[in-house]
C-alpha cells in the first residue's frame, strides 16, 4: 500500500537516526516508500538556497523525500519539537516519545529525546524495540556524490573531513572552553602526526563563525575552508573520500563513522543532554573505541597528547 506522509527532523544527525528505523517500519506495516517531508524551510539556509536535508534523504531509495514542511501555516513547530523531547525537557517531566500522529501526517518521528534521556533506539518505550535498528541504512548515492569522492581525494590526498559547529546554539558550550587558536593548533598537529595531505573544514553558512575562526590561525596552508561550498551530495562524496573526520558532535562528524572511517569527536558535559549514554546510544555500538572515538573538550589541554597520539594510530600509514 502507500506510504504515508511521514515529518523527519531537519538535518544529517537527526534524520539519520529516523532512517536506522525506517526499512523495519516499512516491512512491519507493509509500506511503499513512505513520503517523507522534514520541518524546515524550502527557502531556508541551505547552499544554493535548499533545505539542509535535501540531497541526503534522496540518497536513501526506502523512502521519497517531498522537501521541507516549514513553509506550511499553523505547523507550530516548537510545540511539537517539545513533546517529542518531553522530560527532562517540558516541566510535565513525561516520558519521551518517538513517534505520533498530527498536522495532517502519518506519523511524525523524532529519535532525539530518546537518545538524550539516556535510552536506547531499541528502548521498549511506545513499541520501538518492534522495529529493528539498521545502523547502516541502504544507500543508493547519486552520480554528483560519486564524482565527488573522486574529485576530492584526486584534489587533496590523504585528507580529513572537520566540522566545529557554528557558535550559536550549542557552539557556545564548546568555544568559552577552548579558543579557535588552540583548535587550529590541534588541527594542525593532527596533519603532521598522521602524515595527512590536508584537513578540509566543511558545514553550511551557521557554521562560518567557526570555520572562519579557526582557520584564520592557519599559516601553513594546512586547513581549507570550504564551509558553505558543497551540496548535500558533495558532502557525502568528500566523506567518503576522506580518511576519517575529526570535529564536534554533529550530523556532519556523524556520516564518517556510519561510512566506519576512524572519527575523533568532541563532546562538552556542559551540554547537559550530552550524558555518557547518548555518547554510547547515538552511533553503532560496534563503532565505540574502535573507529568512533568520543572525548571531553573539557580536557582537551591535558589530553592533547593522547589524541595527538590517537590520531597517529588511527590514521598514520602504515
Amino acid at each position: 500500500m502507500p506510504g504515508p506522509k511521514i515529518l523527519f527532523p531537519p538535518g544529517f544527525g537527526d534524520s539519520y537516526w529516523c532512517l536506522t528505523k525506517m526499512e523495519s517500519f516499512i516491512e512491519r506495516n507493509k509500506l511503499d516508500r513512505p513520503r517523507v517531508y522534514t520541518w524546515e524551510s524550502n527557502t531556508g539556509a541551505y547552499v544554493r538556497g535548499k533545505p539542509r536535508t535535501v540531497g541526503f534523504l534522496e540518497r536513501y531509495p526506502f523512502i521519497q523525500y517531498m522537501g521541507g514542511w516549514l513553509d506550511q501555516p499553523h505547523f507550530d513547530k516548537r510545540k511539537v519539537w517539545e513533546k517529542f523531547w518531553a522530560a527532562p525537557m517540558c516541566p510535565q517531566n513525561e516520558k519521551p516519545m518517538w513517534i505520533q500522529k498530527a498536522y495532517g501526517f502519518g506519523c511524525i518521528i523524532l529519535l532525539n529525546g530518546v537518545l538524550e534521556n539516556g535510552l536506547t533506539l531499541d528502548s521498549p518505550l511506545d513499541g520501538l524495540n518492534k522495529y529493528h535498528t539498521n545502523w547502516y541504512p541502504l544507500e543508493a548515492p547519486s552520480q554528483e556524490e560519486i564524482d565527488a569522492e573522486t574529485v576530492y581525494r584526486d584534489k587533496y590526498g590523504r585528507y580529513l573531513v572537520a566540522h566545529f559547529s557554528g557558535t550559536g546554539h550549542y557552539g557556545q558550550y564548546y568555544y568559552d572552553m577552548v579558543g579557535f587558536p588552540q583548535i587550529a593548533k590541534l588541527l594542525i598537529d593532527v596533519k603532521n602526526r598522521a602524515s595527512i595531505d590536508h584537513i578540509l573544514v566543511v558545514g553550511v553558512d551557521w557554521d562560518a563563525s567557526s570555520a572562519n575562526g579557526i582557520c584564520m590561525y592557519d599559516k601553513t596552508g594546512s586547513l581549507v575552508n570550504l564551509v558553505n561550498q558543497t551540496t548535500a551530495p558533495q558532502l557525502m562524496g568528500l566523506i567518503k573520500g576522506s580518511i576519517g573526520g575529526i570535529g564536534t558532535h554533529s550530523g556532519c562528524t556523524m556520516m564518517p563513522v556510519i561510512q566506519k572511517k576512524p572519527t575523533i569527536m568532541f563532546y562538552t558535559n556542559r551540554f547537559p543532554l550530552w550524558n555518557p549514554s547518548f555518547i554510547k546510544n547515538c552511533l553503532p555500538p560496534e563503532s565505540l573505541e574502535n573507529w568512533y572515538f568520543p572525548r571531553y573538550i573539557e580536557l582537551f589541554g591535558q589530553e592533547e597528547g593522547n589524541i595527538l597520539n590517537l590520531a597517529e594510530r588511527i590514521w598514520k600509514p602504515t
